[in-house]
């Protein structure tokens, strides 16, 4: 009877050692696991092709800013038709680069929602993985660390082969907490992959936008240089009496649109809109460079009936994104170019902001909002252009006293009549953007 005993407790000895020696196999499969990336040979090559379609958007950007500056050149030259013609070439060259360039970019971003994606589905993977495998672990760890001393005692021939299986357990237990404290970095590491992969579709939906609207923009400027050779038959006189006209066109408006503005009742109160100090408004493209400032300028006194230059011109070629300088509510938008060509603001939009000031942006080419519409500060509203009265592509900015400033109409008979939809302000309301900016 005793000697079955003892068998039976050699039995049990040796089955609990050897369950501990598969408990120590499974172990060493969970680490394999944690350390094993899945489909990292496919994301290695998404990576490549990644940094190989960044570096072609190094090259074409660097032909998109040799095609500006080419382009600024040309600008700075005196007017001529073959000089308008040269810019809308080099305009149209820089644009079919600028849709190359957002095309390489949507291609590097379904790359990089690729790879993330992968990631995504490898990270998952490993949790569902070492989940199941840690569980069984955890289950025989809580086993072996169940048996009384006296019974662990019963299993080993000596005291020090008993604390080696001590230690060791209390080492895999702590391994164990490693590898769980490990599985929590992987969801810390899944959620961040999914929030890069929500902010890469974002960016996705902007640069098809972007792609829309370039393609439109190049096809307003075919539309622009076929429209001015048609009408100038290739001929320099004829271009400049073109010019002649349009002058005198915008000479007549600006005595109408002040002989209206002036009678319109509006006192300025200085506590309903902010007092000027720097940065109440951001600016409203990236790259800023001030071809006319507000009020009584030399070119003011030249090209204006009242006198004064009623905002702040700002260099920008046919195309450059335009951003709102406040956050604030599309009250409306226009197009004057309707009622009569190249005599007023072309492409307007008039944005109210809750400080009490109101901000018109004019000469777009395209327009991206509509009236009613929220803008937040630095949202691209349109992408300037030389549209209305201009001698040349630029962004008009005015900054209005919200209180005096009303869409209306104005009837010009520089234009037989035609009935123009534009902003209209007593003077007073005009202020100074560089007095906010």
């Amino acid at each position: 009877m005793t000697q079955k005993k003892t068998e039976k407790s050699f039995c049990v000895r040796d089955n609990k050692r050897q369950s501990f020696k598969y408990f120590l196999a499974g172990l060493f499969l969970v680490f394999i696991f944690l350390a094993r990336g899945v489909g990292a040979s496919v994301i290695d090559d998404l990576r490549l092709k990644i940094d190989d379609r960044n570096s072609k958007i190094e090259v074409i950007e660097k032909e998109i800013e040799a095609f500006q500056k080419e382009l600024s050149k040309v600008q700075a030259e005196k007017s001529s038709l073959e000089n308008t013609i040269k810019a809308l070439d080099i305009s149209r060259n820089k644009f079919l680069s600028g849709i190359k360039l957002t095309e390489s970019k949507i291609e590097a971003t379904n790359l990089e929602i690729q790879k993330l994606s992968l990631e995504i589905g490898g990270k998952q993977s490993l949790i569902e993985q070492n989940t199941v495998a840690l569980a069984g672990a955890i289950r025989k760890v809580q086993q072996l660390s169940s048996d009384s001393l006296v019974e662990s005692m019963l299993l080993y021939d000596s005291v020090s082969e008993l604390w080696n299986y001590l230690d060791r357990l209390e080492q895999f237990q702590k391994s164990l907490k490693e590898s769980i404290d490990t599985l929590r970095e992987l969801k810390t590491a899944l959620t961040s992959n999914k929030l890069a992969i929500e902010e890469s579709k974002k960016k996705l939906l902007s640069y098809k936008k972007d792609l829309s609207d370039q393609k439109q923009i190049v096809e307003n400027n075919k539309a622009e240089k076929a429209a001015l050779l048609s009408a100038t038959k290739n001929r320099e006189t004829t271009y400049q009496t073109l010019i002649r006209q349009k002058e005198e066109n915008k000479a007549q408006f600006e005595r109408e649109l002040f002989e209206l503005e002036s009678q319109i009742q509006f006192e300025l109160d200085p506590s309903r809109i902010p007092p000027s100090g720097k940065g109440i408004l951001s600016w409203p493209l990236d790259s800023v460079y001030i071809t006319q400032k507000f009020g009584k300028t030399i070119d003011a006194k030249r090209l204006y009936t009242s006198g004064t230059h009623s905002g702040v011109d700002f260099r920008a070629s046919v195309g450059t994104p335009v951003k709102s300088v406040l956050s604030g509510k599309v009250r409306a938008t226009g197009d004057t170019d309707r009622a009569c060509d190249n005599a007023s603001y072309g492409k307007w939009v008039l944005i109210d902001h809750a400080n009490g000031l109101s901000s018109l942006y004019a000469h777009f080419d395209i327009i991206s909002v509509s009236p009613g519409q929220d803008v937040i500060t630095g949202q691209r509203i349109g992408y300037s252009g030389n549209t209305g009265y201009s001698t040349g592509p630029h962004l008009h900015l005015t900054i209005f006293a919200q209180d005096g400033v009303e869409v209306g109409t104005l009837a010009s008979r520089a234009c037989k009549g035609a009935v123009y939809t534009i902003p209209l302000a007593n003077p007073a309301a005009y202020l100074d953007p560089l007095e906010y900016l």
